[in-house]
């Protein structure tokens, strides 16, 4: 397997999280779908050292009419997809069906907040069915994973202005901000047949904006409504279509399916993967009874570490006050990894529980602060250095509680000193204890990309 470089693997992820998040925002406000991450942290440029060897999913689903949706966001807007010949790794491969779609659009990380275009959709049939006109790159460097890229042929002008048409001699014709007109012909060495994207008076957004090329564009973009099945795919032959399901499920709320997922849990024969995000719907869908074996699950000392990883990212996105108190259990579980308590201690910062009524949030906060702090206690004292040889643990649990300092103030501020060898909180643990027995205050618990 190929490793990118640290910077550029940084910058594709993250390019890709805002991409993604500005291809759902388009999907829900534009064409009344309901989106879902499908693909775990698709929205999220967050990297663990523990890599958990998920399904190949596409990034989205609506879960109403159960279309599927991958996002590509480049820095030069284009039609373009990586491609392999590696069965399971070509470019349709992972879950796409013919009528599912591909949103492509320009990100631009060089602002903040970064800025992401307008996507424009094609299905995964048509780009199939122009596949051939399509130009293949060399192989990357063995260090990417020695793929190849497949670019179709698309014009993306470098400037804004207005579509006025295609002429009577087959040239595109555009009018640009500063009044000059322009007929593109070069399109016509392209292989037919030829789209446009725009209607007559559309606006043209420089470097965002795909006026033409070779594959048609999806149409009718609007959800048509509740058209998918969950009962059927639950039991689908295909992982991908049980885990779209499944995930669909919980998000939906069907209580109504809860037998179903329970049975897939007990499924000797079924894919890990599937049967933990079954159990991550069962603990939306009945929490209390269900996220005891999610907490198990992330705990379980003959688990593989991918499971237990995979186990706390599914109680970080479950909005219930067990799941956090799961997590806090788990972050503070001294016979587990240092990754897998971090990743807990992130999931709480990330907004594990929504807001609480204010002395909810006064007793939750007790809760999980006295989780943390007899956890950290048994490790050093907040008053003296750590010994060297838990140098490594501070390193990575700062990792985590970073989030809780962003998110929760206080909570974070007293527990990244504790760790550190020369700070401590001005007023030591006497502070903390009045701090943790105050009037409550807000949390302001809000997951995003981070």
């Amino acid at each position: 397997m190929g490793f990118k470089e640290d910077a550029d693997f940084a910058r594709f992820v993250s390019m890709g999280a805002v991409g993604t998040a500005a291809v759902a925002r388009n999907l829900r406000d534009q064409h009344g779908h309901a989106p879902i991450e499908l693909e775990r942290y698709a929205m999220a440029n967050k990297v663990w050292q523990t890599k958990v060897k998920r399904l190949r999913l596409p990034d989205l689903a609506c879960v109403r009419c159960g279309r599927r949706v991958e996002s590509r966001a480049k820095s030069k807007l284009g039609i373009i997809l990586s491609h392999s010949d590696t069965p399971g790794r070509e470019w349709h491969a992972g879950g796409m069906r013919p009528d599912d779609w591909y949103a492509f659009l320009k990100a631009d990380l060089s602002v903040f907040p970064a800025h992401a275009g307008s996507p424009t959709y094609f299905t995964t049939g048509a780009l199939t069915a122009s596949v051939g006109g399509a130009k293949r790159s060399a192989p990357k460097a063995a260090s990417e994973g020695s793929e190849v890229t497949l670019t179709w042929p698309a014009w993306v002008p470098g400037r804004s202005g207005w579509f006025r048409g295609v002429d009577d001699e087959g040239r595109i014709v555009c009018e640009w901000e500063d009044g000059r007109t322009t007929r593109y012909w070069q399109w016509r060495n392209w292989p037919e047949p030829r789209y446009t994207y725009l209607d007559p008076g559309d606006s043209i957004l420089g470097e965002e904006s795909i006026v033409a090329g070779v594959v048609a564009a999806a149409s009718e973009l609007g959800c048509p409504g509740e058209l998918w099945d969950l009962a059927s795919d639950l039991g689908a032959p295909d992982a991908v279509d049980r885990y779209a399901a499944i995930k669909a499920v919980g998000a939906t709320n069907r209580v109504d399916l809860a037998p179903r997922l329970a049975r897939t849990t007990e499924h000797p024969e079924e894919d890990w993967r599937v049967r933990v995000e079954a159990y991550g719907s069962l603990a939306r869908l009945q929490p209390e009874a269900w996220t005891d074996q999610l907490q198990e699950l992330a705990a379980d000392p003959e688990g593989a570490a991918e499971q237990h990883m995979e186990a706390v990212f599914v109680l970080s996105e479950i909005p219930t006050e067990e799941a956090a108190t799961a997590l806090a259990t788990v972050a503070s579980n001294r016979d587990l990894a240092v990754e897998v308590r971090s990743a807990s201690a992130w999931g709480l910062g990330q907004g594990a529980a929504l807001p609480s009524p204010p002395a909810a949030h006064h007793r939750r906060r007790r809760s999980l602060l006295s989780r943390f702090t007899r956890s950290l206690r048994s490790r050093t004292s907040p008053t003296t250095s750590p010994p060297r040889s838990s140098v490594g643990w501070r390193n990575r649990m700062n990792d985590g509680l970073r989030s809780l300092h962003s998110s929760c103030s206080d909570i974070g501020r007293w527990l990244h000193c504790s760790m550190q060898p020369t700070r401590t909180p001005k007023h030591g643990s006497g502070h903390f204890a009045r701090w943790a027995t105050s009037r409550p205050r807000s949390c302001g618990f809000s997951p995003g990309i981070g």
